[in-house]
């Protein structure tokens, strides 16, 4: 009897050290989310005045490139380094201006050799702000500059990318660790191990590790597929995470992830990170997220597992 005593007092103290370090965790990254450096709101007026149809079709081209590059076999790079990159690119345009992009018509009243040039700029821009993405938080010392280059069909030169990578450092100030989507959607559902929740709620049967594993998939997918849409460029990556998370939840029956393991999730979120699953942001993203997921499907493009814990879109060009 007192040894098991013993186990529940150990069980016990183990939730509780697991929940503390991720109510850290999740108040860590919310308090770095609305920190000057990188508080999304501030982009809401500038960004939304360039969302325009040549801004948009840049968006989804870049963010299917740095996808292909980070899936490359040679480098196997975490995904969540193309969200990294891309908040660099968004933070680049707030400060510096949104105006490399051109409307429609702009676009058509100008010459060849200008379009040509805008475009190489803005390649240039974005592959600057994926290769310091993958040199600050990758391990694989294998990419350089060469790489970069060649993968690129060397349409710039290493210069190019020396000096624009020089210009983003100081429009950015340095500021090069910003929270992301993909850190925020593993922490909501960790409270369930947090809580114990994954053992046994009264009532119902215990999660299982593939219901877990598929809510998460889901979820880091739909994260991945909110990147290519630039209505989400404004919006605090913990609510499009919220959004991602709740999405996911519907991919899934209730018999094989019950109502109350949801509860739990959106109940610790709120209690802990005061953040609101009836929100009228968060609302607003799982209606584009929907919609997004709705047009994928329809579009005809396969949906299939991730070489390693998420899903992915098989074609991933838009």
């Amino acid at each position: 009897m007192k040894q098991h005593l013993q186990c529940v007092d150990n069980d016990q103290y183990r939730y509780r050290y697991r929940y503390r370090s991720i109510v850290d965790r999740l108040k860590t990254l919310l308090n770095l989310e609305i920190s000057p450096a990188y508080d999304r709101q501030k982009r809401r007026e500038v960004l939304h005045e360039s969302l325009t149809f040549s801004y948009s079709l840049w968006r989804k081209l870049f963010v299917a490139r740095c996808f292909k590059i980070v899936d490359l076999p040679q480098f196997y790079f975490n995904r969540e380094t193309v969200d990294i990159a891309l908040s660099y690119i968004d933070e680049y345009l707030y400060k510096k201006g949104a105006d490399v992009f051109d409307d429609d018509d702009n676009i058509a009243s100008q010459s060849g050799q200008q379009q040509q040039g805008k475009r190489l700029k803005i390649l240039i821009l974005s592959s600057a702000c994926l290769f310091l993405a993958i040199k600050l938080h990758e391990s694989n010392h294998q990419f350089d500059i060469p790489t970069l280059v060649r993968l690129n069909n060397e349409q710039f030169t290493r210069q190019d990318i020396v000096e624009a990578e020089k210009d983003i450092l100081t429009v950015l100030d340095f500021s090069l660790s910003p929270p992301t989507i993909m850190s925020f959607v593993p922490l909501y559902l960790a409270f369930l191990d947090g809580t114990g929740s994954t053992i046994a709620i009264d009532g119902e049967v215990p999660l299982s590790d593939e219901a877990i594993k598929h809510v998460t998939g889901l979820a880091k997918f739909l994260s991945e597929l909110s990147m290519y849409d630039g209505f989400f460029a404004d919006k605090d990556v913990s609510k499009i995470a919220l959004a991602c998370v709740l999405t996911a939840f519907e991919g899934i029956s209730r018999d094989d992830f019950p109502q109350a393991y949801r509860q739990i999730v959106v109940d610790c979120v709120f209690q802990e990170g005061k953040l609101d699953c009836t929100d009228e942001t968060v609302y607003e993203c799982r209606n584009i997220i929907q919609t997004d997921s709705c047009r994928l499907r329809l579009s005809g493009r396969k949906v299939g597992l991730h070489r390693r814990d998420g899903l992915r879109v098989q074609d991933e060009t838009p």
